[in-house]
Protein backbone atom coordinates (compact mmCIF):
# COMPACT_ATOMS: atom_id res chain seq x y z
CA UNK A 1 0.00 0.00 0.00
CA UNK A 2 1.62 3.35 -0.89
CA UNK A 3 1.32 6.10 1.21
CA UNK A 4 1.04 10.45 0.61
CA UNK A 5 4.77 10.31 1.99
CA UNK A 6 5.83 7.88 -0.64
CA UNK A 7 4.71 10.07 -3.39
CA UNK A 8 7.49 12.67 -5.02
CA UNK A 9 6.84 16.54 -3.99
CA UNK A 10 5.41 17.73 -7.29
CA UNK A 11 2.90 14.66 -7.20
CA UNK A 12 1.81 15.17 -3.62
CA UNK A 13 1.40 19.01 -3.77
CA UNK A 14 -0.80 18.13 -6.41
CA UNK A 15 -2.72 16.02 -4.85
CA UNK A 16 -2.94 18.31 -2.01
CA UNK A 17 -4.03 20.85 -3.75
CA UNK A 18 -7.10 18.93 -5.42
CA UNK A 19 -8.17 17.76 -2.25
CA UNK A 20 -8.33 20.95 -0.76
CA UNK A 21 -10.28 22.31 -4.05
CA UNK A 22 -12.85 19.59 -3.26
CA UNK A 23 -13.27 20.61 -0.05
CA UNK A 24 -13.71 24.53 -1.03
CA UNK A 25 -16.22 23.50 -3.21
CA UNK A 26 -18.24 21.27 -1.11
CA UNK A 27 -18.14 24.17 1.65
CA UNK A 28 -19.59 26.55 -1.57
CA UNK A 29 -22.43 24.32 -2.75
CA UNK A 30 -23.25 23.72 0.96
CA UNK A 31 -23.41 27.13 1.60
CA UNK A 32 -25.61 27.97 -1.18
CA UNK A 33 -27.93 25.70 0.69
CA UNK A 34 -27.64 26.14 4.60
CA UNK A 35 -25.59 29.57 4.41
CA UNK A 36 -21.95 29.54 5.12
CA UNK A 37 -18.27 30.66 4.75
CA UNK A 38 -17.16 29.51 0.88
CA UNK A 39 -13.83 28.33 2.56
CA UNK A 40 -14.57 26.30 5.70
CA UNK A 41 -18.28 26.42 6.13
CA UNK A 42 -18.97 28.06 9.38
CA UNK A 43 -21.87 30.33 9.77
CA UNK A 44 -21.21 34.26 7.82
CA UNK A 45 -23.92 35.49 10.25
CA UNK A 46 -20.57 37.83 11.39
CA UNK A 47 -18.90 38.55 8.98
CA UNK A 48 -17.53 41.71 7.82
CA UNK A 49 -15.66 42.13 3.79
CA UNK A 50 -17.97 39.07 2.07
CA UNK A 51 -20.97 37.34 2.74
CA UNK A 52 -19.51 33.88 1.87
CA UNK A 53 -16.60 34.24 3.96
CA UNK A 54 -16.78 34.15 7.98
CA UNK A 55 -15.28 35.75 10.44
CA UNK A 56 -12.42 33.34 11.27
CA UNK A 57 -11.60 32.91 7.60
CA UNK A 58 -11.67 36.65 6.93
CA UNK A 59 -9.05 37.22 9.98
CA UNK A 60 -6.77 34.53 8.50
CA UNK A 61 -6.69 36.55 4.86
CA UNK A 62 -3.11 37.78 5.16
CA UNK A 63 -2.37 41.28 5.62
CA UNK A 64 -5.78 42.44 4.50
CA UNK A 65 -7.33 45.79 4.09
CA UNK A 66 -9.36 46.60 7.59
CA UNK A 67 -13.01 47.74 7.24
CA UNK A 68 -12.30 50.71 8.38
CA UNK A 69 -11.99 52.88 5.20
CA UNK A 70 -9.70 55.44 6.40
CA UNK A 71 -7.19 52.83 7.60
CA UNK A 72 -5.74 52.35 3.85
CA UNK A 73 -2.01 51.12 4.98
CA UNK A 74 -2.36 49.29 8.17
CA UNK A 75 0.29 46.75 7.76
CA UNK A 76 2.56 49.47 5.75
CA UNK A 77 3.28 48.90 2.67
CA UNK A 78 4.98 50.76 -0.20
CA UNK A 79 2.90 53.47 -1.62
CA UNK A 80 4.15 52.81 -4.95
CA UNK A 81 4.42 49.33 -5.17
CA UNK A 82 2.06 47.37 -2.45
CA UNK A 83 5.71 45.89 -1.57
CA UNK A 84 5.65 44.94 2.35
CA UNK A 85 7.82 47.60 4.50
CA UNK A 86 10.10 46.58 7.49
CA UNK A 87 11.00 50.34 8.01
CA UNK A 88 9.27 54.17 8.35
CA UNK A 89 9.96 54.70 4.73
CA UNK A 90 7.00 55.40 2.65
CA UNK A 91 8.69 53.60 -0.29
CA UNK A 92 10.78 50.95 -1.08
CA UNK A 93 14.08 50.76 -2.08
CA UNK A 94 12.95 49.96 -5.85
CA UNK A 95 10.46 52.14 -6.24
CA UNK A 96 13.26 54.98 -5.12
CA UNK A 97 15.94 54.20 -6.95
CA UNK A 98 13.88 53.23 -10.45
CA UNK A 99 10.76 54.82 -10.20
CA UNK A 100 7.96 52.74 -12.10
CA UNK A 101 5.02 54.59 -14.46
CA UNK A 102 2.51 54.25 -12.36
CA UNK A 103 1.83 56.64 -8.37
CA UNK A 104 0.02 54.43 -6.07
CA UNK A 105 -0.70 50.45 -5.95
CA UNK A 106 -3.52 49.66 -3.34
CA UNK A 107 -3.76 45.78 -2.49
CA UNK A 108 -6.22 43.99 -0.72
CA UNK A 109 -4.05 41.38 0.86
CA UNK A 110 -1.20 39.57 0.22
CA UNK A 111 -1.03 36.44 -2.36
CA UNK A 112 -0.29 33.44 0.47
CA UNK A 113 -2.14 31.01 2.37
CA UNK A 114 -6.24 30.51 1.71
CA UNK A 115 -6.45 33.80 -0.78
CA UNK A 116 -3.35 32.16 -2.82
CA UNK A 117 -4.85 28.69 -3.25
CA UNK A 118 -8.53 30.63 -3.83
CA UNK A 119 -6.95 32.86 -6.66
CA UNK A 120 -5.35 29.80 -8.58
CA UNK A 121 -8.16 27.44 -8.50
CA UNK A 122 -10.21 30.22 -10.06
CA UNK A 123 -8.02 31.21 -12.60
CA UNK A 124 -6.46 27.87 -13.75
CA UNK A 125 -9.09 25.34 -12.20
CA UNK A 126 -12.59 27.07 -13.58
CA UNK A 127 -13.77 27.49 -9.95
CA UNK A 128 -16.33 29.59 -10.60
CA UNK A 129 -18.12 29.10 -7.87
CA UNK A 130 -15.26 31.15 -6.11
CA UNK A 131 -16.43 34.26 -8.13
CA UNK A 132 -18.68 36.18 -5.72
CA UNK A 133 -16.11 35.95 -2.45
CA UNK A 134 -13.19 37.48 -4.83
CA UNK A 135 -15.50 40.01 -6.18
CA UNK A 136 -16.44 41.36 -2.69
CA UNK A 137 -12.37 41.26 -2.02
CA UNK A 138 -12.21 42.92 -4.92
CA UNK A 139 -15.20 45.28 -3.99
CA UNK A 140 -13.66 46.70 -0.06
CA UNK A 141 -10.61 47.44 -1.71
CA UNK A 142 -12.36 49.83 -4.53
CA UNK A 143 -14.43 50.97 -1.46
CA UNK A 144 -10.89 51.61 1.17
CA UNK A 145 -9.65 53.22 -2.87
CA UNK A 146 -12.58 55.56 -3.43
CA UNK A 147 -12.48 57.28 0.03
CA UNK A 148 -9.51 59.32 -1.03
CA UNK A 149 -9.42 59.14 -4.96
CA UNK A 150 -11.52 59.97 -7.59
CA UNK A 151 -10.21 58.64 -11.17
CA UNK A 152 -11.48 59.52 -14.39
CA UNK A 153 -11.24 55.63 -15.83
CA UNK A 154 -10.79 52.20 -14.86
CA UNK A 155 -10.03 49.90 -17.06
CA UNK A 156 -8.64 45.94 -16.81
CA UNK A 157 -4.99 44.37 -17.92
CA UNK A 158 -6.45 42.67 -20.47
CA UNK A 159 -5.92 38.86 -21.74
CA UNK A 160 -5.28 37.27 -25.18
CA UNK A 161 -8.84 36.07 -26.87
CA UNK A 162 -6.95 32.91 -27.11
CA UNK A 163 -6.69 32.48 -23.63
CA UNK A 164 -10.36 33.60 -23.20
CA UNK A 165 -11.34 30.73 -25.27
CA UNK A 166 -9.01 28.48 -23.35
CA UNK A 167 -9.99 29.32 -20.32
CA UNK A 168 -13.66 30.05 -21.24
CA UNK A 169 -14.17 33.38 -19.29
CA UNK A 170 -12.31 36.46 -18.73
CA UNK A 171 -11.17 36.29 -14.59
CA UNK A 172 -11.18 39.72 -13.91
CA UNK A 173 -14.50 40.85 -16.34
CA UNK A 174 -16.38 38.15 -14.35
CA UNK A 175 -15.51 39.66 -11.13
CA UNK A 176 -16.48 43.22 -12.19
CA UNK A 177 -19.88 41.86 -13.53
CA UNK A 178 -20.30 41.91 -9.28
CA UNK A 179 -19.56 45.13 -8.61
CA UNK A 180 -21.60 48.25 -9.39
CA UNK A 181 -19.42 51.67 -9.02
CA UNK A 182 -21.89 53.59 -8.75
CA UNK A 183 -22.57 51.82 -5.26
CA UNK A 184 -18.98 52.94 -4.69
CA UNK A 185 -18.83 56.04 -6.63
CA UNK A 186 -22.40 58.03 -6.03
CA UNK A 187 -23.49 59.92 -8.89
CA UNK A 188 -20.17 60.51 -10.36
CA UNK A 189 -18.62 56.92 -10.97
CA UNK A 190 -15.51 56.57 -13.19
CA UNK A 191 -15.66 55.66 -16.62
CA UNK A 192 -15.51 51.62 -16.82
CA UNK A 193 -13.63 50.77 -19.81
CA UNK A 194 -12.57 47.32 -20.30
CA UNK A 195 -12.33 47.28 -23.88
CA UNK A 196 -9.60 50.09 -23.70
CA UNK A 197 -6.68 47.88 -23.60
CA UNK A 198 -5.86 44.78 -25.70
CA UNK A 199 -2.78 42.54 -25.62
CA UNK A 200 -0.99 42.02 -28.30
CA UNK A 201 1.05 38.82 -27.10
CA UNK A 202 1.36 36.40 -24.21
CA UNK A 203 4.51 34.71 -24.40
CA UNK A 204 4.21 32.30 -21.61
CA UNK A 205 2.83 32.78 -18.24
CA UNK A 206 4.42 35.05 -15.85
CA UNK A 207 4.83 33.04 -12.82
CA UNK A 208 7.30 30.69 -14.91
CA UNK A 209 9.84 32.79 -16.07
CA UNK A 210 12.50 34.43 -14.16
CA UNK A 211 12.23 38.37 -12.62
CA UNK A 212 14.48 39.44 -15.63
CA UNK A 213 12.55 38.23 -18.00
CA UNK A 214 9.15 39.74 -17.25
CA UNK A 215 10.14 43.18 -18.38
CA UNK A 216 11.34 42.18 -21.83
CA UNK A 217 8.16 39.65 -22.33
CA UNK A 218 5.73 42.26 -21.79
CA UNK A 219 7.74 45.16 -23.68
CA UNK A 220 4.89 46.39 -26.10
CA UNK A 221 2.82 44.08 -25.45
CA UNK A 222 -0.35 46.18 -24.93
CA UNK A 223 -1.64 48.80 -26.91
CA UNK A 224 -4.75 51.24 -26.37
CA UNK A 225 -7.71 51.47 -28.88
CA UNK A 226 -8.80 54.76 -27.89
CA UNK A 227 -6.31 57.40 -26.89
CA UNK A 228 -9.02 60.21 -26.08
CA UNK A 229 -10.10 58.28 -23.69
CA UNK A 230 -7.08 59.29 -21.57
CA UNK A 231 -6.44 62.46 -22.37
CA UNK A 232 -5.13 64.21 -19.40
CA UNK A 233 -7.08 61.47 -17.05
CA UNK A 234 -6.56 60.06 -13.95
CA UNK A 235 -6.61 56.08 -14.51
CA UNK A 236 -7.41 53.31 -12.52
CA UNK A 237 -5.30 49.78 -13.50
CA UNK A 238 -7.45 46.81 -11.77
CA UNK A 239 -5.71 43.10 -11.61
CA UNK A 240 -5.64 40.11 -9.31
CA UNK A 241 -1.85 39.93 -8.68
CA UNK A 242 1.05 41.67 -8.50
CA UNK A 243 4.13 40.05 -8.47
CA UNK A 244 7.16 42.34 -9.82
CA UNK A 245 4.67 44.97 -11.05
CA UNK A 246 6.56 44.47 -14.54
CA UNK A 247 2.90 44.11 -16.03
CA UNK A 248 1.32 46.76 -14.51
CA UNK A 249 4.32 49.26 -15.13
CA UNK A 250 4.58 48.10 -18.99
CA UNK A 251 0.72 49.32 -18.93
CA UNK A 252 1.28 52.54 -17.01
CA UNK A 253 3.70 53.46 -19.81
CA UNK A 254 1.21 53.01 -22.42
CA UNK A 255 -1.66 55.08 -20.78
CA UNK A 256 0.86 57.83 -20.12
CA UNK A 257 1.87 58.04 -23.89
CA UNK A 258 -1.99 57.96 -24.42
CA UNK A 259 -1.89 60.93 -22.22
CA UNK A 260 -3.35 60.09 -18.64
CA UNK A 261 -1.66 62.05 -15.87
CA UNK A 262 -1.57 59.81 -13.32
CA UNK A 263 -2.00 55.82 -13.42
CA UNK A 264 -2.83 54.04 -10.21
CA UNK A 265 -3.14 50.31 -9.38
CA UNK A 266 -5.45 47.96 -7.38
CA UNK A 267 -4.94 44.54 -7.02
CA UNK A 268 -6.97 41.47 -4.86
CA UNK A 269 -3.47 40.49 -3.90
CA UNK A 270 0.18 41.35 -3.80
CA UNK A 271 2.83 38.32 -3.77
CA UNK A 272 5.59 38.70 -0.81
CA UNK A 273 8.81 37.95 -2.10
CA UNK A 274 10.04 40.57 -4.28
CA UNK A 275 9.78 44.53 -4.66
CA UNK A 276 9.10 46.35 -8.17
CA UNK A 277 11.75 44.98 -10.03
Amino acid sequence: MRFYHDLPPSKLRNALSRVQHWHIRFNNRLAKWVGGCVLCGRTTAEATLSSRLCAVCTEQLPHHLSSNLSDTNEFHRCVQCAHLLTTAETHCLACVTEPPAFTETLAFADYAEQLQHALLQYKFHNALHLAPMLADLLHHALLHYAHTHQPDVIVLVPQLDARTSERGFNPLRLLMQHIALSSIWGKTPPIYAPDALIRLHHERLQIHVKPDMRRKQVKNAFAVLDKALFENAHVLLIDDIITTGATLNEIAHVLKKSGARRVDNLVIARTRKTPLK
